[in-house]
């Protein structure tokens, strides 16, 4: 999942390292909270539930002590 993800990137990435992110999956809106869900592309979209807060996502990225970090997504 992209918490174990984030979690791995945080304890093995090197001051110096380049990190890339790849994410393929379904992207919707939570207009309730103006965030944005990621989904893995094997759940239903009418589950939200199981998605991941695209916030939350680039808060753990951000905390990634890494020369750069690059992320891709393909979200439809």
């Amino acid at each position: 999942t992209l918490e174990i993800l984030s979690k791995v990137a945080l304890s093995h990435a090197a001051a110096g390292a380049d990190v890339l992110v790849y994410f393929a999956g379904h992207g919707m809106l939570r207009s309730s909270v103006g965030d944005a869900l990621l989904l893995p592309h094997d759940v239903d979209p009418a589950y939200p539930q199981a998605g991941y807060a695209l916030s939350r996502l680039v808060r753990a990225l951000e905390r990634i002590e890494a020369r750069s970090v690059t992320w891709f997504s393909i979200s439809g």
